[in-house]
Parts: C-alpha cells; sequence; structure tokens
C-alpha cells in the first residue's frame, strides 16, 4: 500500500513538475535549485537563487507563491517572524532529478 501510494505519489509529481516547467519557468528553476537544502532555510536564501539568475522582486514573488500554491513548498514562520521554507523528501527527490536534468542541458 505505501510503495503503490509512493508511486502514484511521485507519477503525479512529474506531471505537476512538466507543466510548471512548461507554464512558470522561473518556479520550475527554483523548486530543482532548492532542492539541495535537507532541511529549511529562510525564504532569502530561496530568493537568492532567483537573484542570481537576473529576476526582478515581481518575478521572485510570482515564483514563490506559484510553488506555494501548488503546495510545493513547506513554509513556517520562526518566533522572530522570518519564514522558513523546506520541501517534503519525496519532492525534494522530484527536484533533484530534474536539477540533474537541468545542469545536463546547461553544460
Amino acid at each position: 500500500y505505501t510503495r503503490l501510494l509512493r508511486k502514484k505519489v511521485k507519477s503525479r509529481l512529474d506531471k505537476t513538475f512538466f507543466r510548471l516547467r512548461k507554464d512558470a519557468f522561473n518556479a520550475y528553476r527554483l523548486i530543482c535549485a532548492t532542492g539541495i537544502y535537507r532541511c529549511e532555510v529562510p525564504e532569502s536564501f530561496w530568493l537568492s537563487h532567483l537573484e542570481d539568475w537576473s529576476c526582478s522582486k515581481d518575478e521572485q514573488e510570482v515564483a514563490l507563491l506559484t510553488l506555494r500554491d501548488r503546495c510545493l513548498v513547506e513554509v513556517r514562520v520562526d518566533e522572530s517572524g522570518e519564514f522558513l521554507l523546506r520541501q517534503h523528501n519525496l519532492i525534494r527527490s522530484v527536484s533533484l532529478e530534474n536539477l540533474k536534468k537541468l545542469d545536463g542541458e546547461n553544460g
């Protein structure tokens, strides 16, 4: 049961990542790049990837909101009010698979 459920969820995630790549490329790059983080990190760490790709503040917000709207990011607010983001382990595994594909395409 658990193995079958995991397989179905992974299949759904693969389709979601395919749609993200096609419809919201900055969000796709962001979810792939942030798969490197094993634990929750400040939102600014995530957004720094988009800054490196010369995305405007608006583009950064849209990319992050896209991931939040699709429930691909877990968010927690710490005691100081800072947003901490992480990916569920299954989402993270799909992110890392897609990151390898992206890296392969970019040389």
